[in-house]
């Protein structure tokens, strides 16, 4: 196909265009990949706004992989957090009532711990550190 596309150019006096062999299905993949490699946050940047965070006892709440934006709920019990699709309790210990700078997602609100799914409980969870904004108080 692509020799009769050469041809027709060469009927008409033109030369191919330059990159003429790419199909228009090769290119638009290579587009869609490329935009979502560039458009991807990396854990890095995703994490920086953990930085310079830390627990009662002066350790990092983050360690680059266990902060996640987290919707919160105040029932009659305390703090509940919905972290990767399951509501746990925080408790009042962890919490750090807070804004932090260049915090961009809905809820301003995170969780940083360990999440398990265990099938004789349901769940099992480390909380680190619980940041929920300063008009949650």
């Amino acid at each position: 196909m692509a020799a009769n596309r050469h041809a027709s150019y060469a009927e008409a006096g033109c030369h191919a265009p330059v990159g003429s062999g790419l199909r228009l299905p090769d290119i638009t993949l290579a587009a869609v990949l490329a935009s979502a490699v560039l458009s991807a946050p990396s854990p890095v940047e995703s994490h920086d706004i953990y930085v310079g965070v830390y627990t009662r006892q002066g350790v990092p709440c983050c360690d680059e992989s266990d902060c996640v934006a987290a919707p919160f709920r105040v029932t009659p019990d305390g703090v509940e957090m919905l972290v990767r699709g399951v509501w746990i309790s925080v408790p009042r210990w962890y919490i750090q009532y807070r804004a932090l700078p260049g915090d961009t997602t809905p809820h301003r609100s995170h969780w940083c711990g360990a999440l398990h799914l265990v099938p004789t409980n349901g769940v099992n969870t480390m909380t680190r550190c619980a940041i929920l904004p300063p008009h949650a108080l």
